[in-house]
């Protein structure tokens, strides 16, 4: 898998959010590690599971739905995401089944 730095992450949320900005802190004392890792591992053998999404599929959706989160809420429309939830692991399982994953043929 691709590593990706916070800062690739953090310009790709403003290229999708459409809006921002950001400043890399320099003042910070103390590093918790120079690097930090998502694991998986546990869920792919536990679960045998593996992404279907790429990093930058994976954020698109994510600032998908909080871009409609913030817009029913200034639109003052119904906040139930329900919809938007279920249609968002309608298309993951879609994908993982295109891409014959297992528990998405189950």
């Amino acid at each position: 898998l691709e590593m990706v730095t916070t800062e690739q992450l953090v310009r790709e949320i403003i290229r999708l959010w459409g809006d921002g900005s950001y400043a890399a802190g320099g003042g910070q004392v103390e590093k918790e590690t120079t690097l930090l890792n998502l694991n998986w591992d546990k869920a792919a053998r536990r679960l045998d599971w593996q992404p279907v999404y790429d990093w930058q599929e994976a954020v698109h959706a994510t600032v998908n739905w909080f871009k409609t989160y913030g817009e029913r809420l200034g639109a003052s429309e119904s906040m139930d995401m329900y919809d938007v939830c279920a249609a968002h692991i309608r298309a993951y399982s879609d994908r993982a089944r295109t891409a014959g994953v297992a528990w998405a043929s189950a």
